[in-house]
């Protein structure tokens, strides 16, 4: 999400949205609802008005994106048992199930979330 703010879009942050570009992405299924939550709050924040989201939102749906189907049906079990071991969110513990499921990076700017995946055996595309 850092894409779309200006103050956060260093050179790490553009070069996931390069890979992402070029490899494509697979997010677990909150992510929708994280964008559009990271939107509205930075809509209510006056950070930038409605047509910035609508343009953020375009630029989404043509990354080739792929939205996981299983996320919560591991919700319960494997997300949880990640999320208890490694001190994490049930959010933050999605996105290394399904790293450590499909055997793929994990592309996040979160320090103890790299340092799960890590323990974890995942490989991390860090932008700091």
């Amino acid at each position: 999400m850092a894409w779309c703010f200006e103050e956060q879009a260093d050179s790490g942050v553009l070069g996931f949205l390069r890979l992402t570009k070029e490899r494509g992405a697979s997010v677990p299924g909150l992510w929708p609802l994280e964008v559009a939550n990271t939107l509205l709050a930075a809509e209510r924040r006056r950070l930038f008005p409605e047509a910035e989201s609508t343009r953020f939102l375009d630029l989404i749906a043509h990354l080739p994106i792929h939205v996981d189907e299983a996320t919560a049906d591991k919700a319960s079990s494997t997300t949880m048992a990640l999320a208890r071991a490694h001190g994490l969110t049930a959010y933050d513990a999605a996105y290394l199930e399904l790293a450590v499921r499909l055997g793929i990076p994990l592309a996040t700017r979160d320090k103890g979330l790299e340092k799960a995946a890590v323990r974890c055996g995942v490989s991390c595309l860090s932008s700091a």
